[in-house]
């Protein structure tokens, strides 16, 4: 008998150390470009916040995953809700990971269509919704088309502890064509390269990437042509296959009618090309590549007396965008070869926008601090080396 009431005790005990998770909830509807409701859309939560980015992408953490995936009714709709919590404090406690704090957006897909995004959603624990109303943010602000993904026609709207009767509607849009053609320097076609596009809700991870939706993938074919149907109409970047594995490098590009020397990877729509019921527009895509680095970056290697240093390692840094954008920008895309006899080196790369030249001998480094972080046209770097500093 007392041990049976010393377990009801210890039950008990434990029930009032539980925390109680608190909810908000927000009923959304999904339609399309005429405003009828659309049944069976896969709907997807993505978290844009480097504690709360999503879904587990092994099985194992997917399992424990709930709360990001719907799919609507008959009626077009689905119920979100989102906790008052920092979605690490509750996975630590439960070990299922469900919404918190944070920024948001759902990510609406049906076939034969473009997909659809929701506005930004805000859930803001007291703190931060104390500060919205101290500088009277406007989150109902007039849409703007084309703009980021954070704010233009897609406003920000904050989560309310109380679920609103009138559903957010998402709505689907039908896009557009992408149609392009891949070049080389010598204007032959450039067949069987992978091409890709997708749309990026700008994920606030290290790296730049996690807020990545509405890839496709094509194939060029003989003629160097290739087609993509249902871009969503937003920003959306093309991308080829990574340098290196033998890829051509991409060199000069033409957007519609103009024409650039240099990757010009990210497309925004213009007016024409979006409006809605708008089946027949398409923007013309065209890539030139060559298939070998062009840019030639040289130059000599010296020690503090001018004596040239044999067998230095040089390392080329590139950058594929000017200015530059991306986290590969300023991280990926290395080229290396090393001094002759007489410190001279030379290397052609597969971008003309180069952010750093590295050079290292034994124990002594280049002058990087003169070549590191501005963008560098092709051409002569000579590089003094200098001792290296405790911890290079």
């Amino acid at each position: 008998m007392l041990k049976a009431f010393a377990c009801l005790l210890l039950l008990a005990a434990s029930a009032v150390a539980d925390p109680v998770f608190e909810y908000r909830e927000v009923i959304f509807r999904v339609v399309d470009e005429g405003g009828h409701s659309v049944m069976g859309a896969k709907v997807e939560l993505r978290g844009l916040d480097r504690d709360a980015l999503g879904i587990g992408r092994d099985e194992e953490e997917a399992g424990k995953c709930r709360g990001w995936k719907f799919e609507t009714t008959a009626a077009g709709l689905f119920t979100a809700r989102f906790g008052k919590f920092r979605q690490y404090d509750h996975q630590q406690t439960t070990g299922l990971i469900e919404p918190g704090y944070g920024h948001f957006y759902f990510v609406a897909e049906k076939e034969g269509s473009a997909g659809g995004v929701s506005c930004e959603l805000l859930n803001l624990n007291d703190e931060d919704l104390a500060e919205l109303k101290k500088y009277e943010i406007d989150t109902d602000c007039p849409p703007q088309e084309f703009e980021e993904w954070s704010r233009g026609d897609f406003s920000p709207y904050v989560i309310p502890d109380r679920t609103e009767a009138k559903p957010i509607e998402i709505m689907l849009k039908r896009g557009l064509d992408l149609s392009g053609q891949m070049l080389d320097t010598g204007g032959r076609p450039v067949r069987d390269e992978e091409v890709n596009v997708f749309l990026d809700l700008h994920a606030g991870s290290h790296t730049g990437h996690g807020g990545e939706i509405f890839g496709q993938q094509v194939t060029t074919d003989r003629t160097g042509k290739f087609l993509f149907h249902h871009v969503y109409p937003n920003h959306f970047y093309v991308e080829m296959m990574d340098r290196g594995d033998g890829s051509p490098y991409w060199i000069r590009t033409r957007v519609r009618n103009r024409w650039v020397d240099k990757v010009e990877d990210e497309i925004v729509p213009r007016q024409g090309e979006w409006e809605p019921m708008n089946y027949e527009k398409t923007i013309d895509l065209r890539v030139i590549v060559a298939r070998r680095p062009l840019y030639r970056y040289f130059g000599r290697v010296t020690d503090p007396l001018g004596r040239g240093v044999a067998s230095a390692k040089v390392q080329i840094r590139c950058s594929l965008h000017d200015p530059e954008r991306t986290f590969e920008d300023d991280h990926d895309y290395w080229w290396h070869t090393t001094t002759d006899r007489d410190g001279n080196y030379s290397l052609r790369v597969g971008s003309r926008f180069v952010n750093a030249i590295w050079v290292t001998a034994g124990d002594n480094v280049g002058n990087d601090n003169a070549l590191e972080g501005e963008l560098m046209a092709p051409g002569r770097y000579d590089i003094t080396m200098r001792p290296k500093k405790k911890g290079e």
